[in-house]
């Protein structure tokens, strides 16, 4: 019995000095305005944060240190900015803006901004929905919802050519945050089950195109989709509570879900750093939305090669 008795005792001490037990999943804020905070990214050397904020007034994208400190407004622009998603693979934000572009400025479309100068470059100017642009590993290609076949559906374009967007899955329609596999050959996102409006699904479909194929998270609702850096894992908000989401990682590997949190408000978005060890999300822990990072995982990933050419490149 003495050594069960000694591992409660360490126990205690450790909940007295506000200790962690050894090997339990830890979480800081790293950023909470007054104002409702979200759509977070990493930046490729997971120093710091990017978000979506209307701090200023105005929905900008801001970046914080990944440790919390002052905020920094990015985009600093007037019109709607948001849904900010950094590369991996060179100096950019892809964001959404209903700034003008000169083709009006109610639609959204799709951006790209420079984190070393001021460049911008407009990828998008469909008169719709242009939403939740997603860079692939090598920074070449941009996975977006858009409603320009008629319905709302993952599309890609090429950053070189943008105005080449092409139609990326057959099957599920009204079709939302898309992201990469390491590898760059497939694309996850969320979509409402077909004849039932109350139910999200994930899916993934190869980067070339194709049929779509349900990851079978087994909850009624499974949204914003974010994959692991060595491909095994999708991080996603989830539960069988379609309002009071928590946040799930899907196991390929093993092909069941981890719970990562179990609390009384919705978590949602999120999003890896490129070493794997730590997942940004937005929570609403006092009713407002703020940016939260969940770091010593409950499991170990891998990191996937990613190469270093594509917008670099492209825009030098």
């Amino acid at each position: 019995m003495r050594p069960v008795l000694a591992c409660l005792a360490a126990l205690v001490v450790g909940l007295l000095l506000d200790a962690p037990p050894a090997g339990a999943t830890l979480f800081r804020e790293v950023a909470a305005s007054p104002e409702p905070d979200g759509a977070p990214s990493f930046s490729p050397d997971g120093q710091r944060v990017a978000f979506s904020s209307p701090l200023s007034g105005d929905w900008e994208i801001y970046t914080v240190g990944a440790w919390g400190g002052p905020l920094t407004n990015f985009t600093d622009s007037p019109g709607v900015d948001i849904y900010a998603n950094w590369s991996h693979a060179g100096p950019w934000i892809v964001f959404t803006s209903r700034r003008d572009n000169g083709q009006g400025n109610e639609d959204m479309d799709l951006w790209l901004k420079s984190t070393e100068d001021e460049t911008e470059i407009n990828l998008t100017t469909w008169p719709g929905y242009d939403n939740f642009g997603a860079l692939d590993p090598a920074g070449e290609r941009v996975a977006f919802s858009s409603d320009r076949g008629g319905a709302t559906e993952i599309w890609v374009l090429t950053v070189a050519d943008p105005s080449q967007a092409t139609r990326l899955c057959t099957g599920p329609i009204e079709c939302f945050h898309a992201c990469w596999s390491p590898d760059g050959q497939w694309v996850a996102f969320d979509a409402q089950a077909p004849g039932d409006p109350g139910r999200t699904r994930l899916y993934r479909v190869p980067a070339a195109g194709g049929q779509a194929e349900e990851i079978p998270i087994g909850m009624l609702v499974g949204g914003d989709p974010g994959w692991s850096p060595d491909g095994r894992y999708l991080a996603y908000a989830g539960g069988d509570d379609p309002i009071d989401w928590d946040l799930w990682v899907w196991d390929f590997q093993a092909g069941a879900p981890i719970q990562l949190t179990d609390t009384r408000f919705p978590e949602q978005s999120p999003a890896w750093n490129a070493a794997g060890t730590e997942i940004v999300y937005a929570a609403f822990p006092q009713g407002n939305k703020d940016i939260w990072v969940a770091y010593q995982l409950p499991f170990t990933t891998g990191v996937a090669r990613q190469s270093v050419s594509g917008l670099k490149s492209l825009f030098r």
